[in-house]
């Protein structure tokens, strides 16, 4: 299954993400929790969208520290809740559970990612090794397994974000700490597969790092999640590939 949340403000991204699934994935099923969203907002989601499990969160706090990045600005609150919100979902499912962020689209078949999954992994996500520990992973698009090596990495990933502090960008003045969701996750991983020193773990997540097929964070408009922050919607291609598969990118 697919899990994804959005606050009010990441409204029309969310309608683009479900209009995508809808068109290239609509027996998989999608649990959307929507944060802080009118009532009447909420319902005409749920009703051109009828294959999508809604579910009404609260409003953050308004005083919610928070950065701009792209057309709307971000808090990171939602971060800790992105991390929670997927524990959830993975202790409630009997299958794989994928998570993808409300800023992303959805464009081919999930059945070869699934198929490549059940190849003895435990998650999956962008890798990127020669970054910086909070740059490693790339989280737009995450996937876990039914395992117990899996379960518990999760575990601990909910445990490491709680705490997590963040980190304030380079060349940032505004003093707000961002990626305690990408800094967790490498804590965690890195913890349960035995640190600096590799030491033996009994249950060490197996990682399968997403291809650029499978998830572009470069504007790519030809992969399966495809991230919409670096422009790729004012790509001539990707304006005509929606268009021809009549993806709906009406506002509600």
């Amino acid at each position: 299954m697919l899990v994804t949340c959005a606050t009010y403000n990441y409204c029309d991204m969310l309608l683009l993400l479900l209009a995508s699934h809808q068109h290239s994935n609509p027996d998989i099923p999608i649990a959307v929790h929507a944060v802080g969203w009118p009532d009447d907002r909420l319902q005409a989601a749920r009703i051109r969208f009828p294959r999508a499990q809604f579910h009404a969160h609260p409003a953050l706090a308004a005083d919610s520290p928070s950065e701009l990045k792209g057309p709307v600005p971000r808090s990171a609150e939602i971060l800790k809740l992105k991390v929670k919100l997927l524990h959830e979902a993975f202790q409630a499912s009997d299958e794989p559970v994928i998570w993808v962020d409300a800023d992303t689209l959805l464009l081919t078949s999930l059945k070869p990612l699934l198929q490549r999954l059940s190849q003895s992994v435990d998650f999956a996500v962008t890798y990127r090794p020669r970054k910086r520990p909070h740059a490693k992973f790339a989280v737009a698009v995450l996937c876990f397994c039914k395992t117990v090596a899996a379960e518990q990495l999760l575990d601990y990933y909910v445990q490491k974000s709680e705490h997590s502090t963040g980190l304030v960008k380079r060349r940032d003045n505004s003093g707000v700490a961002w990626f305690h969701d990408q800094l967790a996750l490498w804590d965690a991983y890195y913890h349960l597969r035995g640190g600096f020193f590799r030491l033996p773990r009994r249950y060490k997540p197996q990682l399968m790092p997403l291809s650029q097929s499978e998830h572009s964070i470069d504007g790519s408009a030809d992969a399966t999640f495809i991230s919409r922050r670096d422009g790729v919607m004012d790509v001539s291609h990707m304006q005509q590939l929606l268009l021809d598969r009549q993806i709906d990118v009406s506002p509600l």
